[in-house]
């Protein structure tokens, strides 16, 4: 099988990229701070800890850890609820784009990491691991007609029927008019008067394989079309690619021209 070059870019800093650096995310429920343990041990190869005050405990990976972080948050590792029940997706992430995403899941945590030594997310909160050790399997780009490495990312299209754009103001909520069942805009403090958006389809979710966002677009439009998959780098939302992807990050000063649309 042949895995080909594209021009594509880093996900978060919107510079030039490669396939190659796809990598896996892997949604956790929580993290354990190796630091708060007396005495720790770690059986790397059982994923383990083992301590003098606690039980033995099971993690999923050790996250590594940015260096701006290391010496207030030291050795950290993840841990998740079903391993047989991964949620996984898939990112086109350069070493920075790699450090930022990690710092970002981390950030929050900061003013915990000196009291716990296992901290679980509430349910209204997502994160996100950059995973070294998932494995991937290989699938076939229906956009770009190219082999590509993927682990659990699926997309879906929906077919355009109509469309209709209107003018938007920033901080006035958008109508979805009667006949339409989508609606995204690029309104933001950026670009207080934007457009906004409005989508009749054929509400059926279709299934495809895409390399890429930039794939992804591509195929919207070549075949009208709307692109959804579950975000991993927004929160695990459901959000959109269109035509118009390209056009409406420019105009909301997103480095990553090929960033989905809320919804």
């Amino acid at each position: 099988m042949s895995f080909e070059s594209r021009d594509v870019n880093c996900e978060i800093t919107g510079l030039a990229s490669a396939l190659s650096e796809t990598v896996v995310l892997t949604k956790v429920n929580g993290i354990i701070v190796l630091k708060n343990f007396d005495n720790p041990q770690v059986d790397a190869l059982n994923k383990t800890i083992y301590s003098s005050s606690k039980p033995p405990l099971k993690y999923y990976a050790e996250i590594n850890v940015p260096d701006p972080l290391k010496g207030k948050m030291g050795r950290l590792f993840s841990f998740v609820d079903d391993e047989d029940e991964l949620e996984q997706s898939t990112a086109i992430l350069s070493k920075a784009g790699r450090e930022i995403h990690t710092m970002n899941q981390l950030v929050p945590f900061l003013n915990y990491v000196d009291q716990y030594q296992y901290l679980k997310l509430p349910e209204t909160m997502f994160m996100a691991i950059v995973d070294v050790e998932a494995r991937t399997s290989t699938k076939f780009c229906d956009s770009w007609a190219i082999n590509f490495n993927s682990a659990g990312k699926k997309f879906y299209y929906k077919k355009i029927l109509a469309e209709k754009r209107e003018s938007q103001t920033f901080g006035t909520p958008g109508v979805l008019m009667p006949g339409y069942d989508l609606a995204f805009g690029d309104c933001s403090q950026k670009n207080p008067h934007g457009t906004g958006y409005l989508f009749k389809t054929d509400n059926t979710f279709h299934n495809a394989n895409f390399s890429c966002n930039e794939s992804a677009v591509e195929f919207c439009k070549n075949n009208n079309c709307l692109v959804y998959f579950m975000d991993f780098l927004n929160q695990g939302k459901l959000r959109v690619l269109s035509r118009y992807t390209e056009d409406i990050n420019k105009k909301l000063q997103n480095p990553y021209l090929f960033r989905s649309s809320n919804i």
